[in-house]
């Protein structure tokens, strides 16, 4: 199907204002609600409630079933009931109806917004899909912050059903837009956590009916006590059944990191003090002080409006001061205007209000974006999406439990109706007990962040640096929230649609070695990045590589390999020992941890024997370890045996090459030892990682060879210092993959079902930096090469950098025979170009001077 960005474009923001308008717009008209349809609090309750709850517990699952069925398709879908809940609840003439039609929305505008991101990301790229990216989260932000006003306005206008039915409307322009969108869907599909979405979204309704529910059927009715009570019983099957999943939703194992449970603390406090006061303020302002509903929405912006431009400011702020540090101040910002805002009473005015109100906007302002900047931080970058997913997921729990506590304390102190006398006591009630809350949580976010490392990884503090699409300056709420996860995924997806539908190449050091040996190579480093298996790319090309080992090589490798570990690789320790200069232990142990292509048990599997064991002497075969490349977290095809001995870890390396008369081929040791600074870093980052020294491994590495073409194995030493000094600060060099994917041509594939034609199109797309030396290294230099004919880059980096930067031989031939007239610039390297002509029409001549 065509693509038509603009039409995406229209339709997502069309329906992206929608949804946190009918979010925080119906907290404006709940005390028209009550009056018209004769309701008491709890029935009003669920028209927040119940649009919240289904929105929060069904947003993971309608991601994975759009990754499954096709983004469009649960697209259209969740707009179509979500515009069917907005009608039917425009129109509902009962409470009831009226909450089910909000329940059946939240479904709705969980299943939109899910798809509204992946939407966008395949209808624009490069630079022009950050720009929309920016105006998507501008506009969610703007839904959010002016939803009350713009309820306010709708129902002084129309009546409290508007509020309802001109978001549906809007739906209605959407779907006449679908024929125009996209589909796209996720090439491997995984499945979805059925069991883990069942119980949580059933523990999360259970748990909020027993709120909303317990002031009018009384806090120990039988019904209230056993929805607790199931509730906790669901919330202990859904932790049972993620912890045993492979791929849980969410990944009970982050929260081992005091740092990260901090910042999800810090997150969670915040939505509970700012959006319960989003829904309940408005009522309080309209019933009790006495303010039209407009007047009420006009107010609630001194709230929001400074989520809007403090995010950008606190992007500054962590220039001069730690991230963690203006996390633990905002949280105390919020407590200082919880206990602020207990002036209010019936008879406050809107300036009274202004100082307590804006200081709790400040507070959550100087917040939004740098928590989940640090969150995503704390983790190990393979897990980012995870830890996102995670902090969001702990937001919207948190928000909606929020609400419905803070609900059942305003219906017992009102007895069940939003007016005074009660009222002004309630809130204030509920005010003392958020400033408490916040200010206790301060407290404990300090404490724990301060209990932590920093990340192993450097982590950008500003959002807009860390993620492809800018979300900077947007509040975060219940959208915002799991769109900002989805978004981070976009990455991922534009590399398996590179790839195409085949399972990824994974690194190895040897491969690694490589991207860091030119890391100015775009072309290779999306290619590697993406998983592309570029021997069979190149051979597709018809440029096969023209390297490698010979059947007879590899043969004979694996034969050496396996004789040097037998017997538990009693013969390995004692070359490692005798060449380590300590004594042979005895009961030192062997543990393979290869075999299985589960790559999340693998490397479980390979953390805890490393990491455990304390000093023992012991010898790991085929560890799974993970290094940052390009700003992803990749994981290393193991070729290595990890040594422990003398509480020392070294790198043991199994060649095949032979080592005659002591010495052996200087450029495959060069090779080998490049290699084997791979091993040694990712090790070392592992160590750093669970809070060890990293220098506990050791830069000397163990390399085995067989002796005077012999089987007979021999040890040697490498020290690898010098590899790893360059090796570290070529990854540093190394562009981020998504910095490098905004510049890739839309529709680049390295798909090999594709035909060599199309193929050889989208390589030429990617920029490359052809070397000489690459011919040694990489699988598609010999197309580079072909590509570079004619390009003094063909004839390596010295001499370019001789010849000034001249691109064109034939411009260099030009000078050279003095036919062209050179640039000032270039004066000086034509000159010599034409000197150098001289000196060779002499020698041909016979005529050396």
């Amino acid at each position: 199907m065509r693509n038509h960005p603009a039409v995406v474009l229209v339709a997502v923001l069309l329906s992206t204002l929608a949804l946190p308008v009918s979010l925080t717009g119906a907290s404006v008209a709940l005390p028209d609600i009550g009056r018209e349809l004769h309701a008491g609090l709890a029935g009003v309750q669920w028209v927040v409630n119940g649009y919240n709850a289904t929105f929060a517990s069904f947003m993971l699952a309608t991601g994975a079933l759009a990754d499954l069925f096709g983004r469009r398709l649960v697209y259209t879908i969740g707009v179509a009931v979500f515009g069917a809940g907005g009608l039917l609840a425009s129109v509902a003439e009962g409470i009831v109806l009226l909450d089910v039609a909000r329940v059946l929305a939240g479904v709705g505008a969980a299943a939109a917004a899910t798809s509204a991101s992946a939407l966008l990301a395949g209808a624009f790229h490069g630079r022009a899909r950050a720009r929309v990216f920016g105006v998507f989260g501008t506009t969610i932000g703007v839904g959010l912050a002016f939803g009350p006003s713009i309820a306010g306005l709708l129902i002084e206008a129309f009546g409290w059903r508007a509020v309802f039915a001109a978001p549906a409307l809007a739906t209605c322009a959407v779907l006449a837009l679908v024929p125009l969108l996209p589909e796209s869907r996720q090439p491997h599909r995984g499945r979805v956590d059925w069991p883990g979405t069942v119980s949580f979204t059933a523990a999360l309704l259970l748990a909020i009916f027993g709120f909303v529910q317990g002031p009018d059927y009384g806090w120990t009715a039988p019904v209230i006590l056993a929805a607790f009570v199931a509730a906790a019983a669901l919330l202990l099957v859904f932790v049972r059944v993620e912890r045993r999943r492979a791929e849980p939703m969410f990944d009970l194992a982050l929260l081992a990191s005091p740092r990260f449970v901090g910042i999800c603390l810090a997150a969670a406090t915040i939505v509970a003090v700012l959006v319960p006061l989003l829904v309940y303020l408005p009522s309080y302002l309209t019933t009790v002080v006495g303010l039209s509903p407009g007047s009420a929405g006009v107010t609630l912006i001194l709230l929001t409006a400074p989520t809007l431009v403090l995010p950008l400011l606190s992007g500054a702020l962590t220039r001069l001061v730690p991230a963690t540090a203006v996390t633990v101040v905002s949280v105390a910002v919020v407590a200082v205007g919880a206990a602020w805002a207990t002036v209010l009473g019936p008879h406050v005015g809107t300036a009274a209000l202004a100082g307590p109100l804006l200081t709790i906007g400040v507070g959550v302002g100087l917040s939004i974006g740098l928590l989940d900047a640090i969150a995503i931080g704390s983790v190990a970058p393979a897990r980012a999406a995870t830890g996102a997913g995670m902090i969001n997921t702990a937001r919207l729990t948190s928000e909606t439990v929020a609400i419905a506590v803070v609900g059942a304390v305003l219906a017992s102190t009102t007895g069940g109706r939003l007016a005074d006398p009660g009222f002004t006591g309630g809130l204030r009630t509920v005010l003392w007990s958020m400033a408490g809350l916040a200010a206790a949580a301060a407290v404990a976010v300090a404490v724990l962040v301060r209990r932590s490392p920093a990340p192993t990884a450097p982590t950008p503090l500003t959002p807009v640096r860390r993620a492809p699409f800018s979300t900077v300056g947007v509040k975060r709420g219940p959208f915002l929230s799991r769109l900002s996860w989805r978004v981070m995924t976009d990455t991922a997806q534009r590399l398996v649609e590179i790839r195409g539908g085949v399972p990824p190449r994974r690194h190895n050091a040897r491969t690694i070695a490589a991207l860091t040996g030119n890391p100015g190579c775009t072309r290779r480093a999306v290619l590697d990045s993406a998983g592309v298996d570029k021997p069979k790319l190149a051979e597709r090309i018809g440029f096969p590589a023209r390297f490698g080992q010979s059947r007879f090589a590899i043969t004979r490798g694996n034969a050496f390999e396996a004789q040097v570990k037998a017997d538990g690789g009693s013969e390995l320790l004692r070359l490692v020992a005798e060449r380590l200069g300590v004594p042979v232990p005895a009961g030192a142990t062997w543990t393979d941890l290869g075999g299985a292509d589960d790559l999340p048990d693998r490397r479980e599997r390979s953390r805890a024997a490393l990491i455990g064991g304390g000093d023992e002497a012991a010898l790991f075969d085929h560890p799974l370890l993970g290094l940052e490349v390009a700003g992803r977290r990749v994981h290393l095809e193991p070729d290595l045996v990890a040594a422990r001995l003398a509480g020392r870890f070294h790198v043991v390396e199994i060649k095949s090459f032979p080592v005659i008369d002591g010495q052996a081929d200087p450029a495959k040791v060069s090779a080998a030892a490049i290699q084997s600074a791979v091993y040694v870093l990712a090790l070392r980052e592992l160590l750093a990682a669970e809070g060890h020294d990293p220098d506990l491994v050791s830069p000397e590495v163990v390399l085995v060879c067989p002796r005077d073409f012999a089987n007979q194995p021999v040890a040697s030493l490498l020290d690898v210092r010098k590899q790893l000094l360059v090796l570290r600060r070529q990854l540093d060099r190394m562009a981020r993959i998504d910095d490098l994917l905004a510049d890739v041509p839309a529709g680049f594939t390295a798909d090999l079902a594709a035909d060599p034609a199309t193929l050889t199109a989208a390589l030429a797309g990617v920029p490359a930096r052809y070397a000489p030396e690459c011919l040694a290294a990489c699988e598609l230099a010999y197309f580079c090469r072909h590509e570079a004919r004619g390009h003094t880059t063909a004839l390596g980096r010295p001499v370019r950098e001789a010849l000034g930067g001249i691109d064109e031989i034939g411009e260099v031939l030009a000078l050279a025979d003095g036919v062209r007239a050179p640039d000032p610039e270039r004066a000086e390297a034509a000159a010599l170009l034409r000197a150098a002509a001289r000196l060779r029409a002499d020698a041909l001549a016979g005529n050396p001077s």
